[in-house]
């Protein structure tokens, strides 16, 4: 009977601490939206984000410097799988350069940080320019 008691109360502690915040409240406590971000930041993190692109480093002949990256927007962005979850901190990114010749679009994480990731959707009236 003891045995069952400290096995039953060991269950209840450990089912105790797989509680606590859900991952969406987790994540909204340091969620910078579009009018919250550091555009200068954003806009750096950008350029140097095309820069580095697979399009940019291995298919483009021409060598494009910071200058010619440009029409940059930047739009808060939801998962389509999870449209009900809404802005979670990702941004989708459009840019193209300057002579035309190529346009791709990534994902920006809250920290500024670059992504090659598929399947978000802008939310169209969370949008900015930042050239």
């Amino acid at each position: 009977m003891k045995k069952t008691i400290a096995l039953l109360g060991l269950c209840i502690i450990l089912l105790a601490g797989c509680g606590g915040n859900s991952d969406s409240e987790a994540k909204g406590n340091n969620v910078k939206g579009i009018d919250d971000i550091d555009k200068e930041k954003a806009k750096n993190s950008i350029i140097q984000g095309a820069l580095d692109s697979n399009l940019l480093t291995n298919t483009a002949k021409e060598d494009y410097s910071k200058s010619d990256i440009v029409n940059i927007k930047m739009c808060e962005a939801y998962h389509i799988d999870h449209p009900t979850d809404g802005f979670e901190g990702n941004f989708i990114v459009f840019w193209e350069t300057s002579d035309g010749k190529y346009e791709h679009n990534f994902i920006m994480k809250n920290d500024y940080e670059i992504e090659n990731l598929a399947n978000y959707e802008r939310l169209d009236d969370k949008c900015v320019n930042l050239d």
